[in-house]
C-alpha cells in the first residue's frame, strides 16, 4: 500500500494544503511591508508630509526663493522613521481558514485608517495606509494558490 500513487498524491496535496494559510500570511505581510518601500497604497501615493513641502505651499505665499523648515529632513520617505512600524506587520494567527496579520505598534491604526491623533483635541492624522486589501494582493494570493495546489500534482 506504501506505493499507491494516489495514496503519495493525498499526502502531497494535504501537505500543500496545510502550508498554504502560512505562505499565504507570509505573501501579505511582504506586501504590505513593500507598501512602505512604495511609499503608497494600492498604486496612490500618500499624502506628502509637511516637512519635505516649501514653506508656504498651502497658502500659496510662496517667495522667489523657496524655504524649507528649518532642520526638517526632505530625503526621509513618508513613515519611515527607524522602520519600527514596517518592521512591525507581523503574521499574528493562522488556523486552516484564517489568516490574521496585525502590528503592535500604537500609532499604526492611527495612520492607517487616518484617526485622531495627539493629546487633547490634537489633529486629525492624514490616512497612510499601508494594509487592507487590494486586487493585487488578491491576485498575489491567487497565483500562489495556484502555484502550490499545481506543485502538489508533479
Amino acid at each position: 500500500m506504501a506505493n499507491n500513487p494516489f495514496l503519495t498524491l493525498k499526502q502531497k496535496l494535504n501537505k500543500t494544503l496545510n502550508n498554504l494559510p502560512k505562505k499565504v500570511g507570509v505573501l501579505a505581510v511582504n506586501h504590505f511591508q513593500d507598501n512602505f518601500r512604495k511609499q503608497g497604497f494600492d498604486g496612490k501615493p500618500w499624502k506628502e508630509v509637511k516637512r519635505r513641502l516649501p514653506i508656504g505651499y498651502k497658502t500659496g505665499r510662496r517667495s522667489s526663493k523657496v524655504r524649507y523648515r528649518k532642520g526638517a529632513d526632505r530625503t526621509r520617505g513618508i513613515l519611515i522613521g527607524k522602520g519600527r512600524l514596517r518592521r512591525d506587520i507581523k503574521l499574528t494567527l493562522v488556523t486552516s481558514d484564517k489568516v490574521v496579520i496585525s502590528s503592535s505598534v500604537p500609532y499604526a491604526a492611527v495612520h492607517n485608517l487616518g484617526l485622531k491623533a495627539g493629546r487633547g483635541a490634537g489633529f486629525q492624522m492624514p490616512q497612510r495606509q499601508f494594509m487592507g486589501n487590494t486586487k493585487e494582493l488578491t491576485q498575489d494570493i491567487e497565483n500562489l494558490i495556484t502555484k502550490e495546489i499545481s506543485g502538489a500534482f508533479k
